[in-house]
């Protein structure tokens, strides 16, 4: 039920171009150096800009995509479940009437 990776690679029809792969990766890791920062402070939560750009950066890289990959074998099942879950509705195209 758990087979295949939590993040795909993009199909070959869908590569994205050098500049675009490489502002991908910069703005998440802009995000997840704010994140940091931001989790130091203790009023603002720095967690989901962490996530966030972490999504870009893997967008962006192939090396960040398996990296993240190989971690979510390591979450608890119900975990891995509810991630692919997201994932899932967030990768489907939506229906325009």
């Amino acid at each position: 039920m758990l087979a295949g990776e939590f993040l795909p690679a993009p199909s070959p029809a869908g590569q994205r171009s050098a500049f675009r792969r490489t502002a991908l990766f910069v703005v998440g890791l802009l995000m997840v150096v704010a994140g940091v920062v931001l989790g130091i402070i203790p009023v603002v939560p720095g967690f989901p800009l962490i996530i966030a750009g972490l999504l870009m950066m893997a967008a962006g890289s192939s090396v960040t995509r398996s990296l993240l990959n190989q971690a979510e074998t390591k979450l608890p099942r119900r975990w891995r479940l509810s991630v692919r879950s997201v994932m899932r509705r967030c990768r489907e195209p939506r229906k325009v009437p």
